[in-house]
């Protein structure tokens, strides 16, 4: 969340977590890094290749954005 400490966004984070798997719903979380895991690759290979891969138009649609925001 912008404008919130790192601490405060883990603890919000952390507490929806916990929400969920009280309710007894199941949690997937995924961790990614853009910053330099992508420096020598095209991203519009990257983007190309997971739509060939018929992944949810959603997750194709964060990594793009995701990796928009490193470029700047």
């Amino acid at each position: 969340m912008k404008g919130r400490s790192t601490l405060t966004n883990l603890l919000v984070t952390l507490e929806c977590w916990t929400s969920i798997l009280e309710e007894g719903l199941g949690l997937d979380v995924i961790y990614l890094d853009f910053k330099k895991a992508f420096d020598t690759v095209s991203y519009r290979k990257l983007l190309q290749k997971l739509r060939g891969l018929r992944l949810d138009h959603t997750l194709v649609t964060g990594f793009r954005d995701s990796m928009r925001k490193t470029e700047q």
